[in-house]
């Protein structure tokens, strides 16, 4: 027999204490052992802000709770669901399949994920020096220039020649119309 693996997540009423929401954590694994299925594990992430008020509460404490569950029928989700609804101690709740290969703790999506910071943090470490204004182009001494490049034999540094501006800009350029 197939088991599907679900995920629950619950937000539960912050004004209780934290042994009372540990015990609606308890009394929802109960209900899925119950009804055929297996609870795997918890993840508490505790007291967060809401996005928006529910029933006048600004925060909520939030869980997932991953079980197993037969395949061959939907009972354990529709009680786990039914538990919820009618329960005052949740305020909201969502039961889905997990993601067989996306959900948390799967070693392979670990490393892909520690392999792309490390690329998103080299290139931000690249681009940190980058300025996107543009550049003033100067030109560069007439000495740099007619110096040989390290390392370069004088010899075989080929002879840079002054030319004047004046005959520069009075040379004809090939394929260029004559005025």
């Amino acid at each position: 027999m197939a088991v599907r693996k679900y995920e629950l997540i619950v937000i539960l009423d912050p004004v209780r204490t934290e042994e009372q929401q540990k015990e609606t954590l308890d009394k929802i694994d109960e209900v899925v052992t119950k009804y055929g299925g297996t609870p795997d594990r918890r993840d508490v992430w505790g007291k967060r802000r809401l996005a928006y008020q529910i029933n006048r509460r600004r925060d909520g404490y939030y869980s997932v709770v991953y079980f197993d569950a037969p395949s061959s029928g939907t009972q354990v989700q529709a009680e786990v669901e039914r538990f919820c609804k009618y329960s005052e101690e949740v305020v909201r709740h969502l039961v889905t399949l997990a993601v067989v290969g996306k959900s948390a703790g799967n070693p392979a999506l670990d490393r892909e994920r520690e392999e792309r910071q490390a690329r998103m943090a080299a290139a931000a470490a690249a681009s940190r020096g980058y300025d996107r204004r543009p550049r003033r182009t100067e030109e560069a001494p007439a000495a740099a220039v007619a110096a040989p490049a390290e390392g370069v034999p004088a010899e075989a540094a080929p002879a840079m020649e002054a030319v004047p501006a004046e005959a520069a800009s009075a040379a004809p350029v090939e394929g260029a119309p004559s005025a």
